[in-house]
């Protein structure tokens, strides 16, 4: 059995890394208590249908977190073994142990496993289809962001997704990827120009956690700023026809869910190429 909790980290973070651990718990046949999901369980369908499988609220996940905060005040080994049980911490650097090393140990005894970078994309790309009907979202939410898009699409056939980040972006990797909305906008713009559609067949959708201040139009694009919940932006980014932004876990779970392409921005003077965007199974989020 593998038991696992996140982080007090963000929801892409628990998304991504949850769809890992899933697929890899289904590929090998384990018990799988994922909690890192916890503060989001009531959004999502879930793993109903799925007996070996339970997704944990989040009682367990910040307990979970409490043990590794223990754990990591005892020692800094990143793996301890207590006869059947196994304890693992990957919340600072890697993941400790590969794929085939976890499937030994959730197959053998019981294993604790904090954080959210474990990875095993040839696993996930194999699962996807059963993977994104469990984190798919309940009717209620998907329903809704359905209503938005086609309210913000009208006539159009094309949706770019602009994905901001600010906030802790200004901080992140030392502003590494913290662009000015002068940038985003000239990338939006690009990504019109270059797009195949008539600009009266596109809309421009900018998303942020911060007030949005852009024009009415883009290079003749309808220019429609889309900021709702984080269950809203989220779903609308991957109900979209291409996602723009840096690299963002957010992001990667939406183009992830629904297989939407995304341009990721690492260079505010590079200019937008479509060929680069991918889906995250194809890409992975590059840094």
């Amino acid at each position: 059995m593998l038991i696992t909790s996140g982080t007090k980290g963000q929801f892409g973070n628990a998304y991504l890394s949850s769809a890992y651990h899933l697929a890899h718990a289904l590929e090998h046949g384990y018990r799988l208590r994922l909690y890192n999901l916890g503060p989001y369980r009531d959004h999502l369908v879930g793993a109903d249908g799925y007996p070996r499988i339970l997704i944990g609220g989040n009682t367990g996940n910040l307990a979970g977190i409490a043990a590794g905060r223990a754990y990591r005040s005892i020692t800094r080994r990143k793996i301890a073994r207590l006869g059947p049980l196994s304890i693992l911490n990957d919340q600072r650097g890697t993941y400790p142990l590969t794929p085939a090393e976890l499937a030994n140990l959730a197959n053998t005894g019981i294993t604790l496993s904090g954080g959210w970078k474990f990875r095993d994309r040839p696993t996930l790309q194999k699962q996807i289809t059963t993977i994104r009907s469990i984190l798919a979202f309940k009717p209620q939410y998907l329903d809704a962001a359905r209503a938005k898009i086609r309210e913000i699409r009208g006539n159009a056939c094309h949706i770019i997704a602009i994905h901001i980040r600010m906030g802790d972006y200004r901080d992140f990797m030392g502003g590494q990827y913290f662009f000015s909305p002068e940038d985003y906008q000239r990338i939006a713009t690009q990504a019109v120009e270059t797009s195949g559609h008539d600009p009266s067949d596109v809309v421009v959708m900018p998303f942020s956690n911060e007030k949005l201040d852009w024009p009415a139009t883009l290079a003749g694009a309808r220019v429609l700023t889309a900021g709702g919940s984080w269950w809203e932006d989220f779903l609308c980014l991957s109900l979209s026809d291409l996602i723009i932004g840096p690299p963002s876990t957010f992001s990667g779970s939406a183009s992830l869910l629904g297989d939407v392409p995304w341009f990721q921005i690492k260079d505010k003077d590079a200019p937008f190429d479509l060929r680069i965007a991918k889906t995250y199974l194809e890409s992975g989020i590059r840094s």
